[in-house]
């Protein structure tokens, strides 16, 4: 059995698919742990042809051997928002002046390579009561798309609430959807 490897550390950073290059914040962040540089940029633009342009969050593991290994994450949801209401950049005061909006046809839920669903529902700041409305109106939108026969099988068979660094709470569904 190999042996693991030992971390030196973590980097996180967000990168534009397809142009990562030595400039900052890539080089910088890589060069202060001593690793190639070249190597992971040129890593990095192969495995994210397919974002090119798009901000990808990136997380690299750091080992005492100068070698590395990255996870890519989706783009934000903020830049499909910010794309989808032709936007350059958000509201300069959110939730005081509202810069665009967009239709629930361009607000599609998306899912990550496990079938699982990462929607927000609101803040700390908001209602109970409107909290669980929005909680609703994902699974009623569910429910439509499976009844247009556009999702075959079982689209939710548990589903947890959780915040920002916070602990998960099971939500009982009646049924599955």
């Amino acid at each position: 059995m190999a042996a693991k490897k030992e971390i030196s550390g973590f980097i996180k950073l967000q990168i534009k698919g397809g142009q990562a290059n030595p400039a900052p914040p890539v080089g910088p962040a890589l060069g202060q742990r001593g690793v190639n540089i070249m190597e992971f940029c040129k890593a990095f633009n192969d495995k994210t042809k397919s974002l090119a342009g798009k901000p990808v969050p990136v997380e690299i593991t750091v080992y005492k051997d100068k070698k590395f290994d990255f996870k890519i994450k989706s783009p934000p949801a903020s830049f499909f928002i910010r794309e989808a209401a032709k936007l350059k950049s958000g509201s300069q005061e959110p939730g005081r002046n509202i810069v665009a909006s967009i239709t629930k046809k361009q607000a599609e839920i998306r899912n990550d390579k496990d079938g699982n669903i990462g929607v927000s529902i609101g803040k700390k700041s908001f209602a109970d009561e409107k909290l669980i409305k929005n909680f609703n109106a994902i699974l009623e939108t569910l429910e439509k798309e499976k009844s247009n026969n556009t999702v075959k099988g079982d689209l939710i068979r548990s589903a947890f609430i959780t915040s920002t660094m916070g602990v998960s709470y099971k939500v009982k569904l009646g049924k599955s959807i």
